[in-house]
């Protein structure tokens, strides 16, 4: 067995732990390791991707939450902000914020490892960036919009 293979099977039953733990049948994927595999799930109000590509890193699984839109009528200040975040969250090896530019999603993205990885584990990942995506949205201060249109917006100032 191809060792691209080997991690596409760990990342398919990570998935299938999920799906087991949410109480739903696993969908049938592809063994495939030509074509990615995406996972696509809704937790506590954040939409997420959960992508393997053995092409680009066959031992990791990238993590993607859609945070919001940025709104139309301040998009530098948005992008700014991302990337004086990106740089405080790249000293400490974190995630990721970068856009979507095919529709102004703000994404936030992070990789994790499959050796360990489980389907408890991805879950907990999910609901603690689903969590930080409201702070991330009220650190925008209104320039960012939610899933539903909605604008966020807070008085006080960045720290």
């Amino acid at each position: 067995m191809s060792t691209e293979y080997a991690w596409r099977r760990r990342f398919i039953e990570v998935i299938e732990e999920v799906f087991r733990e949410l109480h739903f049948d696993a969908p049938a994927m592809t063994h495939d390791v030509d074509a990615s595999l995406v996972m696509e799930l809704e937790v506590d109000g954040t939409t997420f991707e959960v992508v393997h590509n053995p092409r680009a890193n066959e031992t990791h699984c990238l993590i993607e939450g859609r945070i919001g839109h940025i709104a139309s009528d301040n998009p530098n200040a948005v992008l700014t902000m991302l990337l004086a975040k990106n740089l405080g969250m790249a000293k400490i090896y974190s995630g990721v914020f970068s856009c979507d530019i095919k529709d102004d999603s703000v994404l936030y993205s992070i990789a994790m490892e499959l050796e360990e990885a489980s389907g408890g584990a991805l879950l907990q990942a999910l609901r603690e960036i689903a969590a930080h995506a409201y702070e991330w949205r009220l650190m925008l201060s209104g320039a960012i919009k939610n899933q539903d249109g909605a604008i966020a917006y807070v008085s006080s100032a960045l720290a």
